[in-house]
Protein backbone atom coordinates (compact mmCIF):
# COMPACT_ATOMS: atom_id res chain seq x y z
CA UNK A 1 0.00 0.00 0.00
CA UNK A 2 1.51 3.31 -0.93
CA UNK A 3 0.03 7.01 0.47
CA UNK A 4 1.33 10.54 -0.28
CA UNK A 5 -0.52 13.82 0.01
CA UNK A 6 -4.21 12.07 -0.50
CA UNK A 7 -3.54 9.72 -2.83
CA UNK A 8 -3.39 5.88 -2.38
CA UNK A 9 -2.81 2.72 -4.17
CA UNK A 10 -4.19 -0.45 -3.23
CA UNK A 11 -2.61 -3.58 -4.17
CA UNK A 12 -2.91 -7.40 -3.54
CA UNK A 13 -7.03 -7.07 -3.31
CA UNK A 14 -8.90 -10.28 -3.51
CA UNK A 15 -10.80 -10.87 -6.86
CA UNK A 16 -13.97 -11.96 -4.93
CA UNK A 17 -13.99 -8.50 -3.48
CA UNK A 18 -13.59 -6.24 -6.24
CA UNK A 19 -16.60 -8.15 -8.00
CA UNK A 20 -18.28 -7.95 -4.93
CA UNK A 21 -17.28 -3.96 -5.38
CA UNK A 22 -18.16 -3.58 -8.87
CA UNK A 23 -22.07 -5.03 -8.32
CA UNK A 24 -22.58 -2.80 -5.35
CA UNK A 25 -21.59 0.29 -7.64
CA UNK A 26 -23.49 -0.34 -10.41
CA UNK A 27 -26.16 -0.98 -7.98
CA UNK A 28 -25.34 2.45 -6.75
CA UNK A 29 -24.65 4.25 -10.42
CA UNK A 30 -20.97 4.81 -9.33
CA UNK A 31 -17.40 4.22 -10.55
CA UNK A 32 -15.84 1.51 -9.36
CA UNK A 33 -12.92 4.07 -8.20
CA UNK A 34 -16.29 6.68 -6.23
CA UNK A 35 -17.60 3.56 -4.75
CA UNK A 36 -14.08 2.42 -2.96
CA UNK A 37 -13.89 5.90 -2.20
CA UNK A 38 -17.07 6.22 -0.27
CA UNK A 39 -17.13 2.57 1.24
CA UNK A 40 -13.28 4.00 2.43
CA UNK A 41 -14.91 6.77 4.09
CA UNK A 42 -17.76 5.69 5.45
CA UNK A 43 -15.25 2.99 7.40
CA UNK A 44 -13.13 5.69 8.33
CA UNK A 45 -16.03 7.79 10.10
CA UNK A 46 -17.07 4.64 11.96
CA UNK A 47 -13.63 3.56 12.97
CA UNK A 48 -11.40 6.95 13.58
CA UNK A 49 -13.10 8.71 16.59
CA UNK A 50 -11.15 12.01 15.84
CA UNK A 51 -12.52 11.95 12.82
CA UNK A 52 -13.66 15.92 12.04
CA UNK A 53 -15.65 14.89 8.89
CA UNK A 54 -18.62 13.03 10.54
CA UNK A 55 -21.46 15.23 10.39
CA UNK A 56 -20.15 16.56 7.06
CA UNK A 57 -22.58 17.36 3.70
CA UNK A 58 -22.99 13.69 2.79
CA UNK A 59 -24.84 12.56 6.27
CA UNK A 60 -26.63 15.64 6.09
CA UNK A 61 -28.13 15.01 2.90
CA UNK A 62 -28.54 11.27 4.02
CA UNK A 63 -30.38 12.72 7.58
CA UNK A 64 -32.70 14.52 4.76
CA UNK A 65 -33.48 11.91 2.73
CA UNK A 66 -33.96 9.54 5.79
CA UNK A 67 -36.42 11.87 7.08
CA UNK A 68 -37.84 12.19 3.73
CA UNK A 69 -38.65 8.32 3.13
CA UNK A 70 -39.68 7.95 7.04
CA UNK A 71 -42.60 10.20 6.20
CA UNK A 72 -43.43 8.40 3.04
CA UNK A 73 -43.78 5.36 5.06
CA UNK A 74 -45.73 6.98 7.97
CA UNK A 75 -48.30 8.41 5.14
CA UNK A 76 -48.41 4.71 3.38
CA UNK A 77 -49.02 3.07 6.86
CA UNK A 78 -51.89 5.31 7.62
CA UNK A 79 -53.59 4.92 4.05
CA UNK A 80 -52.63 1.05 4.47
CA UNK A 81 -54.48 1.12 8.18
CA UNK A 82 -51.35 -0.59 9.32
CA UNK A 83 -50.78 -3.33 7.34
CA UNK A 84 -47.18 -2.59 5.89
CA UNK A 85 -43.40 -3.37 7.08
CA UNK A 86 -39.66 -2.98 5.24
CA UNK A 87 -40.27 -6.55 3.96
CA UNK A 88 -43.78 -5.89 1.82
CA UNK A 89 -42.31 -3.27 0.21
CA UNK A 90 -38.95 -4.31 -0.07
CA UNK A 91 -40.59 -7.33 -2.29
CA UNK A 92 -42.46 -4.72 -4.15
CA UNK A 93 -39.65 -2.79 -4.80
CA UNK A 94 -37.50 -5.84 -6.15
CA UNK A 95 -34.98 -5.85 -3.36
CA UNK A 96 -32.86 -8.87 -2.47
CA UNK A 97 -33.50 -8.20 1.40
CA UNK A 98 -35.50 -5.62 3.52
CA UNK A 99 -32.41 -4.89 5.87
CA UNK A 100 -31.42 -2.83 2.68
CA UNK A 101 -34.49 -0.50 3.16
CA UNK A 102 -34.28 -1.07 7.01
CA UNK A 103 -31.12 0.90 6.74
CA UNK A 104 -32.46 3.03 4.53
CA UNK A 105 -34.86 3.95 6.88
CA UNK A 106 -32.74 4.13 10.03
CA UNK A 107 -30.17 6.41 8.48
CA UNK A 108 -27.40 3.56 8.05
CA UNK A 109 -26.60 4.07 4.56
CA UNK A 110 -27.78 6.33 1.70
CA UNK A 111 -29.90 4.80 -1.32
CA UNK A 112 -28.88 6.09 -5.12
CA UNK A 113 -31.39 7.98 -7.32
CA UNK A 114 -32.20 5.03 -9.16
CA UNK A 115 -33.33 3.38 -5.55
CA UNK A 116 -35.43 6.82 -4.89
CA UNK A 117 -36.62 6.56 -8.26
CA UNK A 118 -38.01 3.14 -7.26
CA UNK A 119 -39.66 4.46 -4.32
CA UNK A 120 -41.33 7.04 -4.99
CA UNK A 121 -42.86 5.10 -8.04
CA UNK A 122 -44.00 2.57 -5.32
CA UNK A 123 -44.79 5.68 -2.70
CA UNK A 124 -46.89 7.68 -5.59
CA UNK A 125 -44.87 10.80 -4.11
CA UNK A 126 -42.76 13.41 -7.02
CA UNK A 127 -39.53 11.95 -7.55
CA UNK A 128 -37.70 15.59 -7.59
CA UNK A 129 -39.34 15.82 -3.66
CA UNK A 130 -37.71 12.69 -2.69
CA UNK A 131 -34.10 13.06 -3.93
CA UNK A 132 -33.33 16.55 -3.20
CA UNK A 133 -36.25 17.98 -1.07
CA UNK A 134 -37.50 20.81 -4.46
CA UNK A 135 -41.22 21.39 -4.72
CA UNK A 136 -43.69 18.86 -3.15
CA UNK A 137 -44.14 15.45 -2.16
CA UNK A 138 -47.62 15.40 -3.56
CA UNK A 139 -48.88 17.25 -7.14
CA UNK A 140 -52.01 18.05 -8.41
CA UNK A 141 -52.48 17.98 -12.16
CA UNK A 142 -54.75 21.25 -14.09
CA UNK A 143 -56.78 19.18 -16.44
CA UNK A 144 -59.35 20.29 -19.03
CA UNK A 145 -62.15 17.40 -19.15
CA UNK A 146 -64.07 17.05 -22.62
CA UNK A 147 -67.23 18.85 -22.94
CA UNK A 148 -68.87 15.22 -24.66
CA UNK A 149 -70.30 13.03 -21.43
CA UNK A 150 -68.95 9.53 -23.11
CA UNK A 151 -65.21 11.13 -23.72
CA UNK A 152 -65.38 12.54 -20.21
CA UNK A 153 -66.69 9.17 -18.43
CA UNK A 154 -63.95 7.34 -20.36
CA UNK A 155 -61.29 9.60 -18.79
CA UNK A 156 -62.72 9.78 -15.48
CA UNK A 157 -62.81 5.95 -15.13
CA UNK A 158 -59.29 5.14 -16.92
CA UNK A 159 -55.65 5.48 -16.18
CA UNK A 160 -53.01 5.37 -18.57
CA UNK A 161 -49.45 5.62 -16.63
CA UNK A 162 -46.41 5.60 -18.79
CA UNK A 163 -48.27 3.51 -21.89
CA UNK A 164 -49.54 1.09 -18.71
CA UNK A 165 -53.40 0.87 -18.20
CA UNK A 166 -54.14 0.73 -14.52
CA UNK A 167 -58.20 -0.13 -13.14
CA UNK A 168 -59.26 2.59 -11.01
CA UNK A 169 -60.56 1.02 -7.45
CA UNK A 170 -62.29 4.62 -6.39
CA UNK A 171 -62.60 7.91 -8.25
CA UNK A 172 -63.33 11.01 -5.96
CA UNK A 173 -64.64 14.46 -6.38
CA UNK A 174 -63.57 16.64 -3.72
CA UNK A 175 -64.80 20.25 -3.09
CA UNK A 176 -62.93 22.64 -1.44
CA UNK A 177 -63.83 25.76 0.82
CA UNK A 178 -63.72 28.40 -1.88
CA UNK A 179 -65.57 25.78 -4.43
CA UNK A 180 -62.94 24.55 -6.51
CA UNK A 181 -63.32 20.83 -7.48
CA UNK A 182 -60.37 18.42 -7.36
CA UNK A 183 -60.68 14.67 -9.02
CA UNK A 184 -58.29 11.90 -7.07
CA UNK A 185 -58.15 8.44 -9.24
CA UNK A 186 -57.13 5.96 -6.72
CA UNK A 187 -54.90 2.75 -8.15
CA UNK A 188 -53.40 -0.31 -6.59
CA UNK A 189 -54.39 0.45 -3.53
CA UNK A 190 -52.87 2.90 -2.10
CA UNK A 191 -51.65 4.95 -4.86
CA UNK A 192 -53.94 7.97 -6.98
CA UNK A 193 -53.54 10.83 -9.27
CA UNK A 194 -54.84 14.17 -8.33
CA UNK A 195 -55.83 16.70 -10.83
CA UNK A 196 -56.96 20.39 -9.80
CA UNK A 197 -60.11 21.26 -12.40
CA UNK A 198 -61.57 24.85 -13.84
CA UNK A 199 -64.66 23.86 -12.19
CA UNK A 200 -66.20 25.77 -9.18
CA UNK A 201 -68.81 25.55 -7.14
CA UNK A 202 -69.71 29.03 -6.09
CA UNK A 203 -72.47 31.84 -6.51
CA UNK A 204 -69.68 34.52 -7.84
CA UNK A 205 -68.91 32.46 -10.79
CA UNK A 206 -69.39 34.11 -14.30
CA UNK A 207 -70.94 32.96 -17.31
CA UNK A 208 -67.88 30.77 -18.61
CA UNK A 209 -67.73 29.03 -15.45
CA UNK A 210 -71.61 28.42 -15.17
CA UNK A 211 -71.74 26.76 -18.40
CA UNK A 212 -68.57 24.54 -17.37
CA UNK A 213 -71.16 23.05 -14.69
CA UNK A 214 -73.93 22.64 -17.16
CA UNK A 215 -71.17 20.61 -19.07
CA UNK A 216 -70.10 18.49 -15.70
CA UNK A 217 -74.10 18.03 -14.53
CA UNK A 218 -74.54 16.22 -18.57
CA UNK A 219 -70.84 14.46 -17.34
CA UNK A 220 -72.17 13.31 -13.85
CA UNK A 221 -75.20 11.84 -15.13
CA UNK A 222 -73.59 9.49 -17.57
CA UNK A 223 -71.00 8.54 -15.26
CA UNK A 224 -73.82 7.42 -12.73
CA UNK A 225 -74.76 5.19 -15.81
CA UNK A 226 -71.79 3.80 -16.13
CA UNK A 227 -71.35 3.77 -12.05
CA UNK A 228 -74.19 1.42 -11.51
CA UNK A 229 -73.17 -0.87 -13.91
CA UNK A 230 -69.39 -1.65 -13.33
CA UNK A 231 -67.33 -2.67 -10.64
CA UNK A 232 -65.98 1.13 -9.85
CA UNK A 233 -66.37 3.06 -6.27
CA UNK A 234 -66.85 7.11 -6.49
CA UNK A 235 -67.38 9.57 -3.54
CA UNK A 236 -67.73 12.77 -2.83
CA UNK A 237 -66.26 14.97 -0.09
CA UNK A 238 -65.79 18.67 1.45
CA UNK A 239 -63.44 20.34 2.79
CA UNK A 240 -63.51 23.07 5.30
CA UNK A 241 -60.99 25.61 5.26
CA UNK A 242 -58.97 24.31 7.65
CA UNK A 243 -58.52 21.28 5.55
CA UNK A 244 -58.23 23.34 1.96
CA UNK A 245 -55.24 25.03 3.27
CA UNK A 246 -54.01 21.81 4.35
CA UNK A 247 -54.87 19.83 0.63
CA UNK A 248 -53.63 23.12 -1.38
CA UNK A 249 -50.34 22.72 -0.08
CA UNK A 250 -49.73 18.98 -0.92
CA UNK A 251 -47.53 17.98 1.84
CA UNK A 252 -50.17 15.27 3.17
CA UNK A 253 -51.08 12.17 0.62
CA UNK A 254 -54.80 12.45 -0.77
CA UNK A 255 -55.63 9.16 0.09
CA UNK A 256 -54.59 9.80 3.73
CA UNK A 257 -56.07 13.26 3.91
CA UNK A 258 -59.57 11.66 2.91
CA UNK A 259 -59.84 9.43 5.89
CA UNK A 260 -61.10 12.51 7.94
CA UNK A 261 -62.79 14.87 5.17
CA UNK A 262 -66.59 15.11 5.04
CA UNK A 263 -67.75 12.46 2.58
CA UNK A 264 -71.64 12.66 1.07
CA UNK A 265 -73.30 11.61 -1.99
CA UNK A 266 -73.07 15.36 -3.12
CA UNK A 267 -71.78 14.98 -6.62
CA UNK A 268 -75.19 12.56 -7.44
CA UNK A 269 -77.48 14.99 -5.85
CA UNK A 270 -76.15 18.24 -7.64
CA UNK A 271 -77.32 17.31 -11.11
CA UNK A 272 -80.56 15.04 -10.28
CA UNK A 273 -84.08 16.42 -10.49
CA UNK A 274 -85.16 15.94 -6.53
CA UNK A 275 -84.98 18.01 -3.39
CA UNK A 276 -81.44 19.11 -2.53
CA UNK A 277 -79.65 18.90 0.65
CA UNK A 278 -77.78 22.49 1.48
CA UNK A 279 -74.19 20.88 1.43
CA UNK A 280 -72.75 24.20 1.59
CA UNK A 281 -74.15 27.77 2.07
CA UNK A 282 -75.77 28.71 -1.93
CA UNK A 283 -75.70 24.75 -2.57
CA UNK A 284 -79.32 24.32 -3.77
CA UNK A 285 -79.44 27.71 -5.77
CA UNK A 286 -76.97 27.04 -7.67
CA UNK A 287 -77.31 23.52 -8.42
CA UNK A 288 -81.39 24.90 -9.35
CA UNK A 289 -79.84 27.38 -11.55
CA UNK A 290 -77.55 24.84 -13.55
CA UNK A 291 -80.34 22.42 -13.95
CA UNK A 292 -83.12 24.67 -14.75
CA UNK A 293 -80.51 26.23 -17.47
CA UNK A 294 -79.90 22.16 -19.00
CA UNK A 295 -83.19 22.11 -19.39
CA UNK A 296 -84.34 25.20 -21.02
Amino acid sequence: MKLMRGRLTLKGLDDGILASLGRIADKNERSLEAEARYALSQWVKTHDDNSESKEDEISSYQTEVTSRLNYILRQHTLIAKGHTSYSLVAEKCGYESPLQLENWLRGKDIPSYKELEKLATYFGVNETWLKNGSATPYNAEYIRISKTPDAAVEWLTSLQIDGTSHPIEELSFVRTANGSLYITKKYQSHKCLCYSTPYVFSDGIGNSGFRSLQSLFKIWKSLYTFYIKNDIFINSYILNEAQTEQWTESLTHPLCFLVDANKSAWWEDVWEDRELHEYWEGCQRLSERVRSANHS
